[in-house]
């Protein structure tokens, strides 16, 4: 009976030591793949609701490429606006906190 038990036990190690990877493919699956590309992403997100406001009223349908926000010496706050168009154009435009455009856009034709 012991015998039995003692066998049974060292199949059962022997079975589970069989089942973990081995230390070159626990490091292949950590591995993290090569980046593939870059992702578009909208930007609109960060821009406050009144700006983001004034963005989609100015430009409906228009992703939002790019924000820079701009905080001068009388702590007036600017967003300048990155914009590529339903049409494919690039388009900046300046806000202000309240979204109002704040100058004239620069619009560059689509490629």
């Amino acid at each position: 009976m012991m015998l039995s038990v003692t066998v049974a036990g060292a199949l059962a190690l022997a079975g589970c030591k069989g089942n973990k990877p081995s230390a070159d493919a626990r490091a292949k699956a950590d591995h993290h793949p090569a980046p593939e590309g870059r992702v578009t992403v909208d930007q609109s997100a960060v821009l406050p609701v009144d700006v983001r406001a004034g963005v989609q009223r100015d430009f409906p349908g228009a992703a939002v490429t790019d924000v820079n926000k701009r905080t001068y010496d009388d702590r007036v706050v600017r967003y300048e606006v990155h914009v590529t168009t339903k049409d494919g154009r690039q388009t900046t435009r300046v806000y202000d906190a309240d979204g109002k455009a704040a100058a004239m856009p620069t619009t560059r034709p689509a490629r």
